[in-house]
């Protein structure tokens, strides 16, 4: 019972940590002087001089953490199925881990000449990465999951739109097509994996807050 509840607190969490996400930013962007959401990173808040800095990297840190936790126990709330079943909550724990906390660890240096600053491109990009194929690695749970398994659709639907967005968004990196929109991409991208945990809570708290072991 006592992990019944904790559960539910921790999905809870999540649901208002993602809301929350998307709130700060858009908040920042529309309040930080001489920025230019269209075209700057999201992590060029952290290296701000300032009110704006703390705030962004205070952010990160409970955001972080709160993903990691809603891993954890999303991965208590789904029936599993296989031994690789745990690498859906993995995903999201690493998006967590390295794109929030990472940010904070390793800040973004607008340069990228430094080590800390190729360090924070690389952990960003495997955080990134790694909730962009939480969708079809949770696939398989809950299409077992009698609970969950009207999710099915939504999940291909999450996960063909992370890849699309996933590939645009490289290639405006690379400078190849949008890039002066990379901003805006790293947000709709951002956006779209906030409501995707969201989503998650929302079906964990209406229908089955533990299912326990196999």
């Amino acid at each position: 019972m006592i992990k019944d509840h904790l559960n539910r607190i921790l999905m809870l969490t999540g649901i208002l940590a993602s809301i929350l996400n998307i709130l700060i930013i858009i908040t920042l962007d529309f309040t930080v002087p001489d920025y230019n959401s269209m075209t700057q990173y999201v992590s060029e808040f952290g290296i701000i001089p300032g009110i704006v800095s703390r705030i962004a990297q205070t952010w990160w840190l409970i955001n972080g953490t709160v993903l990691m936790l809603f891993a954890l126990a999303l991965n208590n709330t789904i029936k599993k199925s296989g031994k690789l079943s745990f690498l859906g909550p993995l995903f999201i724990f690493l998006y967590g881990l390295l794109d929030s906390v990472g940010s904070v660890v390793f800040p973004m240096d607008a340069a990228e000449d430094t080590l800390i600053g190729m360090l924070h491109m690389a952990v960003s990009f495997l955080g990134i990465t790694a909730v962009i194929f939480s969708p079809i690695a949770l696939i398989g749970r809950i299409k077992k999951d009698p609970y969950w398994v009207r999710l099915v659709r939504l999940a291909w639907t999450a996960q063909i739109f992370f890849l699309l967005i996933y590939v645009v968004s490289v290639l405006a990196f690379a400078e190849i097509c949008l890039s002066r929109y990379f901003g805006l991409l790293q947000r709709i991208f951002i956006y779209a994996a906030d409501i995707w945990i969201v989503i998650l809570g929302v079906y964990a708290l209406k229908y089955q807050p533990v299912v326990g072991e196999n």
